[in-house]
């Protein structure tokens, strides 16, 4: 199944947020949700992708182009 389509806008944003540096508090606060929501879409995008780690959802977010590496 194709990224775009595996994933909500609203999971592609708390990934891409992740993936630049942002702790849960920041995300959360940056879109207007409580802690435990970012919690649980970061968890739900883990779970989706097969990932097991914070490190290889930055990886996969520079790998499918969400993040550029600069």
């Amino acid at each position: 199944m194709a990224f775009s389509r595996l994933l909500s806008k609203r999971k592609k944003e708390v990934l891409c947020l992740i993936a630049e540096g942002l702790s849960i508090r920041e995300i959360a606060e940056h879109l207007g949700l409580f802690e435990k929501t970012v919690q649980t879409y970061r968890t739900h995008v883990m779970n989706k992708l097969g990932l097991g780690h914070a490190a290889e959802l930055v990886r996969h977010a520079i790998q499918k182009g969400y993040i550029p590496i600069e």
